[in-house]
């Protein structure tokens, strides 16, 4: 091939790499020196970078020039409303009911009323949950042509739990900032709550963040897995300590809908081989702790649509214990006195290294049946998606799980979409 054809070639595809991995921010100080990353604050007295290895601080009267380098616009959706939950679009004075499947956008705002939820995904990525009272705004959602994920989000008060767990380059930054606060990650589970405007606290579930205090010129402090940190103006954050009983029971709660979630947004997902849709009564069992929402998906195949919906989530463990083991979950006092004509259930099953076989009985048949599965039999062992539909009138759906004569360890995640008349 030609030397200048090979050029043109290859020209075009060189710029093209090097325009998808870019940081997106440079700052270049009067010395000549060069800083790139992503800048998270600016003062008038500083500039705070977030680069690989560390946060850095640059003194506003050493800067010569800042370039702020716009990537591609991304959007987010929301996949849950419970209550009064409503929207402020971009340049907008008028709030907007939220409604599930809208969609978000950088410069939008999220608020939520007592007793009122919403869950959102952005960039097919990251999963933000909004607990009640809470203003959220979207300060930043933008991507690179690699879908290096870029995205800040600001929290003025109230709470988020967030799972960035699946962001898919090493080079997508999520940040939360509160009045107090800057948290950065790259990959994790963890809540922000702003209880006010003089404390914010950080807990993480898993992976690990950076934090620090707004306005002052520190390194971060990293907040482990199962720790917390409190933040208040002009203060370092606090040493870490181990994490609440309160932040690990609103886990359990969101643990088992992040999981489906992530199912959804093509997280690698195993799909068991077994899958059912059939009719059919329940089996007895133990006990659950279960969340109410309306307006959430429903249905199957065999379920017919429902103009209204109700949930409930559940998680089991099982340390060799004798098998089967039945866990029934009974959404009754969620649906109240309205009709249930049909149910979705979806388990995320994790059998770990010893096979083990999980399988969802409704009305007396087996919709949902994973066979024997687990690392000995060449699984993943973890992250297996079961799903199970079917109509019927039953409030009951029961999780079986059977193993080996001296049982095995094992945990599973469930949620149940009851379709209701």
């Amino acid at each position: 091939m030609n030397r200048k054809i090979i050029s043109l070639v290859f020209i075009p595809i060189i710029l093209f790499f090097f325009s998808a991995t870019l940081p997106a921010d440079v700052v270049e100080l009067k010395n000549g020196e060069i800083i790139e990353g992503e800048i998270t604050e600016e003062t008038d007295q500083f500039i705070a970078i977030e680069r690989d290895s560390e946060t850095s601080f640059v003194k506003m009267d050493e800067v010569k020039a800042v370039t702020k380098s716009r990537l591609e616009a991304a959007t987010g959706k929301v996949v849950e409303v419970t209550g009064a939950v409503e929207v402020l679009p971009k340049g907008q004075e008028q709030w907007t009911p939220a409604q599930k499947d809208m969609v978000l956008s950088e410069g939008d705002s999220v608020r939520t009323g007592p007793d009122s939820k919403a869950i959102a995904v952005f960039a097919d990525q990251a999963i933000v949950a909004v607990e009640p009272k809470s203003n959220v705004g979207l300060d930043k959602l933008q991507q690179s042509p690699k879908k290096d994920l870029s995205a800040k989000v600001n929290l003025d008060g109230g709470q988020l739990w967030i799972d960035v767990g699946k962001l898919k380059t090493k080079n997508s930054k999520f940040q939360v900032t509160t009045p107090t606060s800057v948290t950065g990650v790259r990959g994790t589970v963890f809540t922000v709550e702003a209880a006010s405007a003089e404390k914010t606290t950080i807990a993480v579930v898993d992976g690990g963040v950076d934090v620090r205090t707004r306005e002052m010129i520190m390194k971060p402090v990293r907040v482990k897995e199962n720790y917390m940190t409190e933040v208040t103006p002009n203060k370092p954050p606090t040493k870490p300590v181990a994490i609440s009983a309160a932040f690990l029971a609103q886990w359990a709660i969101y643990q088992a809908q992040f999981g489906l979630l992530k199912g959804g947004m093509g997280a690698g997902l195993q799909i068991s081989p077994g899958q059912a849709a059939v009719g059919g009564g329940a089996v007895a069992a133990a006990g659950v702790a279960a969340v109410a929402a309306q307006g959430g998906g429903g249905g199957g195949d065999s379920a017919p649509a429902a103009a209204e919906t109700a949930s409930v989530t559940a998680s089991e463990s099982g340390l060799f214990s004798p098998t089967p083991i039945d866990t029934e979950i009974n959404g009754a006092s969620v649906i109240g006195f309205r009709t249930v004509t049909g149910v979705d259930v979806r388990v995320l099953c994790d059998p770990f290294t010893v096979p083990d076989q999980f399988q969802i009985i409704y009305q007396g048949n087996v919709i949902g049946d994973t066979g024997m599965v687990g690392e000995d039999l060449g699984d993943a062992g973890e992250n297996i998606l079961l799903i199970g539909t079917a109509t019927g009138s039953s409030s009951v759906v029961t999780i079986r799980v059977i193993s080996g004569p001296l049982g095995t360890d094992w945990h599973w995640d469930a949620r149940v979409i009851y379709s209701l008349e």
